[in-house]
């Protein structure tokens, strides 16, 4: 008799896994340096370690709450459409920092209010393509 197999996902395609790992290998590297870069800009305008504390506490805040709220709201549209628009927003972000900070005008208080938004939408994608999207 032939066994039945049960999958719950489709298998991924080489090409669609291995994109996978290179967009997300990125993504992350870039996210690493946006947040070294971060702190290095507020410990060398501030040189106070509760700067960098409020640096860290704003960072690590929408792991708490957040993908729950994304998740639900990922549901409810296209799940490539999500994906586009929150990468378009987590490149704004970096790229606004890097203006002000070229310009002088980028303070610890501008980092501050500029951190918290790209997690949030991180937060949101990751919540959308973990359960979805793999054909």
């Amino acid at each position: 008799m032939a066994e039945a197999t049960t999958r719950y996902l489709p298998q991924p395609s080489n090409r669609w896994l291995y994109g996978t790992l290179v967009a997300l290998f990125l993504s992350n590297t870039g996210t690493f340096l946006q947040f070294a870069a971060q702190a290095w800009v507020i410990w060398e305008q501030t040189h106070s370690t509760s700067w960098l504390g409020r640096l860290a506490l704003v960072q690590a805040t929408p792991f708490l709450g957040v993908p729950l709220i994304g998740g639900s709201l990922a549901d409810r549209f296209a799940w490539r459409t999500v994906l586009l628009c929150t990468k378009a927003a987590l490149a704004l972000v970096p790229g606004s920092m890097g203006v002000l900070f070229l310009t002088g005008t980028l303070t610890p208080l501008r980092i501050l209010r500029r951190t918290d938004a790209p997690e949030h939408v991180k937060q949101t994608i990751y919540g959308c393509t973990s359960t979805r999207g793999m054909h």
